[in-house]
């Protein structure tokens, strides 16, 4: 049984690798056992898990913590929890506004909108530019020029897991960043809203966080958009 004492909540706050991937190890099939009994789809159940991991990552790192270190499995459980139903619910609301819409889209050619294409590929390469080297790398390598995942975990140094949420955070900051710019939108993406990851959990706080996400899905618009 693993021993969750004062230290390895530290460990949490430090962002030490070592911990951190310790937590993944840990808790990777409790939390994706908790989701497949909420949600369905193999792409929202790992978009959910990616959530959840960077929620409980980011409460620690923001000087949060929990009054009894041993509570540590039965908050990992409530804030995975909350992100399925915040899932479900926002998957429902996106089914429900894709319902609604009954027209076909234009197929014809339109010289505005290949003028505005290329634009947007601009904007892109610009906020990349304006990102981390490990994320933009992390980006490149694996959107762009699909290059091997192992040889990347082997130039990363992290294990095969670790790099899947190093690529979830990265593309977050990316969806952030490239909504940031005026007249730009990426397509619809049901994304839960933040919450309080527990209502049973005891815990001091000294900042707040919001969650973001990004899908798998959302690479296709993103890699034409910068080889375009």
């Amino acid at each position: 049984m693993e021993a969750f004492n004062d230290t390895y909540l530290e460990a949490l706050a430090r962002r030490d690798p070592s911990t951190e991937e310790n937590l993944i190890t840990v808790f990777s099939r409790p939390i994706k056992n908790k989701l497949r009994t909420h949600l369905h789809s193999a792409q929202t159940i790992d978009d959910a898990y990616q959530e959840t991991l960077l929620r409980i990552f980011s409460y620690f790192r923001q000087g949060k913590t929990l009054r009894n270190p041993a509570c540590l499995p039965a908050f990992i459980h409530a804030v995975t929890a909350n992100v399925a139903l915040e899932t479900v619910r926002a998957t429902r609301r996106n089914n429900c506004s894709t319902n609604e819409l009954c027209d076909l889209p234009d197929r014809k050619p339109d010289p505005e909108g290949a003028t505005i294409t290329r634009e947007r590929c601009q904007t892109v390469r610009r906020i990349l530019c304006e990102m981390s080297n490990a994320d933009r790398e992390l980006l490149r390598r694996i959107c762009l020029d699909d290059e091997d995942r192992d040889q990347i975990c082997h130039d990363f140094r992290v294990t095969r897991e670790y790099l899947r949420l190093l690529l979830y955070r990265a593309r977050a900051r990316f969806r952030i960043l490239i909504q940031s710019e005026p007249d730009f939108s990426l397509p619809a993406h049901p994304k839960p809203a933040a919450a309080n990851p527990s209502t049973h959990i005891q815990y001091r706080t000294s900042g707040s966080r919001q969650g973001a996400g990004h899908s798998r899905r959302g690479a296709l618009p993103f890699r034409r958009a910068i080889a375009g």
